[in-house]
Order: C-alpha cells, then sequence, then structure tokens
C-alpha cells in the first residue's frame, strides 16, 4: 500500500496466479492421463518454468511506475504499522535470499 492509488488495482489482483492454474489445466487436460506422478511435476515444472521466463524478460511495472511511489517523509494513504512493515521486511529479505 505504499504505492499511489493508480497502482493498487495491479498489485492486488491475482491474474498470474489464476492464468498459471488456467496454463496448468489446458496442459494437463491434453494429455489426459500421465504415466506417473514424475511425469505430471515435469509438465507442471515445464509450464511454470515458461511463465516465469515471461515474467523475467518483460517489465511490467517501469522506473517511472516506481518513483511515484511515496518519499519516505510523505504520508501513506493507508496506516501500515511497524510490526506490519517489519513483517513484510522480513518476507522480502527471504524471497531476495532465495533468489540469490
Amino acid at each position: 500500500m505504499a504505492f499511489h492509488r493508480e497502482h493498487w488495482v495491479g498489485l492486488r489482483i491475482n491474474n498470474v496466479l489464476e492464468r498459471a492454474n488456467a496454463a496448468i489445466k489446458r496442459r494437463t487436460r491434453a494429455v489426459r492421463i500421465f504415466p506417473s506422478r514424475e511425469s505430471l511435476i515435469r509438465l507442471v515444472g515445464a509450464v511454470l518454468v515458461d511463465m516465469n521466463e515471461t515474467w523475467t524478460r518483460h517489465r511490467f511495472m517501469s522506473a517511472d511506475d516506481m518513483k511515484t511511489t511515496l518519499d519516505p517523509g510523505e504520508k501513506p494513504c493507508v496506516k501500515i504499522t511497524a510490526e506490519t512493515r517489519q513483517r513484510a521486511d522480513q518476507i522480502t529479505m527471504t524471497a531476495l535470499e532465495s533468489v540469490a
């Protein structure tokens, strides 16, 4: 919620998750019967890797959009508690460590 209101819609919707689930459903329905659990996992993994490559190649929020985040001195539209901010920072650091 530290972004301005015009960015909230893009951040709160689950289109990415819904699109991933639809792609997995479409691909698994085409195959119908899997010879083993591992073959299902390989297919789902391939779909997710393909989607990840798409997301890493494209920039869905530009640098200009990122500049519209609140300055540290600016008051946010929504009150964020220190505990919520600390938890968000922990989640962010965990995600960054897993990528590195």
